[in-house]
């Protein structure tokens, strides 16, 4: 590998700070696929990573945790692709989506499936929706959150 094929790829890797581990793990897998000369110590320098996740994602003996995962999930992801959508729609027509009424969809979406056992209706756990929005970076801004009475009655034009 060049100095000047090197230099070009860290600038990329410099434009994109906020990139996740993800995408930086495509980019490095591109440079590999094009550069089949380059170490995996070198790329994963390179690209911020650690060397062991490189060569195990890259060589595919291990996938994404979000991917090994799934079967895990109460839901599937062209489900929570459709939650993350309703909760984006509702924030854009100025309703902030609160969290007990994303809890009530979720569990009518289960209910509707028959998720329920011998007539109970499913359940989600206490952290449930917190780790939800945890997966769905999109919808870190879209949830409404309350304000305390001080800073409500701090931006009161009439006090």
């Amino acid at each position: 590998m060049n100095s000047s094929t090197r230099t070009e790829y860290h600038k990329t890797a410099e434009m994109s700070t906020n990139r996740t581990r993800e995408e930086a793990l495509s980019e490095a897998f591109a440079y590999l696929n094009e550069h089949p000369e380059a170490s995996y110590r070198s790329v994963a320098h390179q690209f911020s990573l650690n060397k062991t996740t490189l060569i195990n994602r890259y060589e595919k003996r291990t996938r994404a945790s979000c991917d090994a995962h799934q079967s895990q999930q109460k839901f599937t992801p062209e489900e929570e692709d459709r939650i993350v959508r309703w909760v984006i729609e509702l924030d854009d027509m100025g309703m902030p989506p609160r969290g007990h009424l994303v809890r009530k969809l979720m569990l009518g979406i289960l209910q509707g499936r028959g998720h329920g056992a011998h007539n109970q209706s499913p359940q989600l756990g206490k952290r449930f929706l917190d780790r939800f929005r945890k997966r769905h970076a999109a919808l870190s801004s879209h949830f409404a959150q309350a304000i305390n009475r001080e800073r409500a009655l701090a931006s009161d034009s009439i006090v």
